[in-house]
């Protein structure tokens, strides 16, 4: 199969019964070599063909079967290599030019071809059709909630793909109830903006005892330890949101909401400063608060010490520097928050450091010189 005399060209397509039996019998090939000749066919002809919607859409069946087996099923060009992102936009203009019913055909198979952001992609690009539509189509419902459903990782993305539904919505609570099954799957930052969203909208129907809320920012704090930065934006929310309705330190603090915040911050947040620094910040800005959260204050010490062990643990010789600079500002949160809390630094964190990297020997003199312990 070359140009001169292509699979494609011997079938004449005006839409013949005929060529549609052999596209579908193509689809039957598992033989990679083949796949990609056939499928870079397509390519050429794709202009030809692009005006009959039979074959198209054959063209796109055949295109998911052939990536999905070979996974890069372009043969490289005498000028350069075809990358992932032409095959994948190959498909999708195949689908572009069958409109948003093409997403059937990728509904149970795109999970081997596709990631969540594709999936995104693919979907966005019938933003116009969808919203439209008087009804949201089945095929859209159903791929977003394959998406949503999958064991691959996912972040923010699926915000924009819940963004299709609206709130009190069957499809929406459908959605909703995707995440909370599959929150394991799903980053921080991302249930948190879900979670966000889910209130503006009880708030708007004066629903501020919302149980679902809190279950998805129980489950968003459950995921603290598989992400890399957390949007402290989220947790001032958090913290407005649980605060929300009680206007004294001693309403706060018999607040459930309040409660169950903080036994879950204590739980899942316990390696983490920053949230806890965050925590103790907004407590400060209510009056008689802060003396409440002895306990969240002690915790600062032990997150400390889980920081700082992981950093020197994973920095080299040059970065020793940044890191003691940080441990002076850490025991300065320390001395605000806690009584004696500089001495409770040096003893609870700076000392264990030494016995947990005494074998470094650089790190022991400059812990030396900066804490006169």
């Amino acid at each position: 199969m070359d140009g001169k005399c292509s699979f494609l060209s011997v079938l004449n397509f005006a839409g013949s019964a005929l060529s549609s039996q052999v596209l579908e019998k193509y689809e039957n090939i598992d033989i990679p070599v083949l796949l990609k000749l056939m499928t870079r066919d397509f390519k050429l002809q794709l202009v030809k063909l692009e005006r009959n919607t039979c074959i198209v859409e054959h063209m796109l069946r055949f295109a998911i079967h052939a990536y999905k087996n070979t996974r890069n099923f372009y043969i490289p060009p005498r000028s350069g290599v075809d990358t992932k992102k032409q095959d994948r936009d190959f498909m999708f203009s195949l689908a572009q030019r069958l409109g948003v019913s093409s997403l059937k055909l990728f509904l149970n198979k795109w999970e081997k071809i596709f990631n969540c952001n594709d999936i995104r992609d693919l979907v966005s690009m019938f933003d116009t059709q969808i919203r439209e539509a008087a009804s949201i189509p089945e095929e859209v419902v159903e791929l977003i909630m394959q998406a949503l459903g999958s064991y691959m990782s996912h972040g923010e993305e699926c915000c924009e793909l819940m963004a299709f539904f609206q709130p009190g919505e069957d499809s929406y609570k459908q959605a909703f109830n995707k995440v909370m099954e599959n929150f394991s799957t799903f980053n921080m930052n991302t249930l948190f903006q879900i979670a966000r969203r889910h209130w503006e909208h009880k708030v708007k129907l004066r629903d501020t005892v919302d149980r679902e809320t809190f279950a998805l920012i129980e489950k968003a704090l459950q995921r603290l330890s598989h992400i890399n930065s957390v949007k402290l934006e989220h947790i001032d929310w958090m913290f407005e949101v649980c605060t929300s309705g009680s206007e004294t330190s001693k309403e706060i603090m018999k607040c459930s909401k309040f409660q169950n915040m903080m036994t879950a911050v204590i739980e899942f947040a316990k390696s983490s400063p920053e949230i806890i620094l965050r925590i103790l910040h907004n407590a400060e800005k209510v009056s008689g608060l802060l003396k409440h959260l002895h306990t969240l204050c002690k915790l600062l010490i032990k997150a400390y010490l889980h920081y700082f062990d992981k950093r020197f643990s994973d920095c080299g010789h040059g970065a020793y520097g940044t890191v003691i600079n940080e441990m002076h500002r850490a025991r300065l949160e320390c001395k605000h928050y806690l009584k004696n809390g500089e001495k409770e630094f040096d003893v609870e964190v700076v000392l264990v450091i030494r016995n947990m990297h005494s074998t470094k020997k650089k790190l022991m003199k400059m812990l030396d010189v900066e804490f006169k312990i």
